[in-house]
């Protein structure tokens, strides 16, 4: 299985594994969430990920911490291993996406990224403004 095609299948599986939760994210992704207390605050539980491999070199997750603040997690995964090329996640996901670019106040060498919006969730693929390669990927669930 190619990396792009790993790297998306770990998004289907994920999507449905709903709701992201340390329990059933981490082992689709191949990692255990440890909380990160450093990071939560009252809104926000933040998690680490600890064990990362070849397609997935770290990952955040976020929840709610209470349902007062909503239901849906944020997870953060930074890839890792052979380049994933804007060109294969186009051809994977299709045209219909947003591009983000980077404003003029943002530091030089800030990245872009193809966002998708899905019922279950907006996915964005990172990459840098200059060249390919696949950065990270960042899903934020719909509530």
């Amino acid at each position: 299985m190619t990396q792009s095609a790993a790297l998306f299948e770990t998004i289907r599986q994920l999507e449905a594994a709903r709701p992201l939760r340390p329990d059933t994210a981490g082992p689709i992704i191949g990692v255990l969430f440890k909380k990160d207390d450093a990071a939560s605050n009252p809104a926000r539980v933040a998690f680490a990920g600890v064990g990362a491999g070849e397609l997935v070199r770290a990952a955040r997750l976020q929840q709610p911490a209470s349902p007062a603040w909503g239901t849906g997690g944020t997870l953060a995964l930074e890839i890792g291993g052979p380049a994933i090329t804007q060109a294969e996640v186009i051809a994977q996901w299709g045209d219909e996406h947003s591009i983000i670019v980077p404003t003029p106040r943002e530091p030089p060498g800030s990245p872009m990224a193809l966002r998708y919006r899905r019922p279950w969730a907006t996915i964005s693929f990172v990459f840098p403004m200059e060249g390919d390669g696949l950065l990270s990927v960042q899903i934020a669930e719909t509530d």
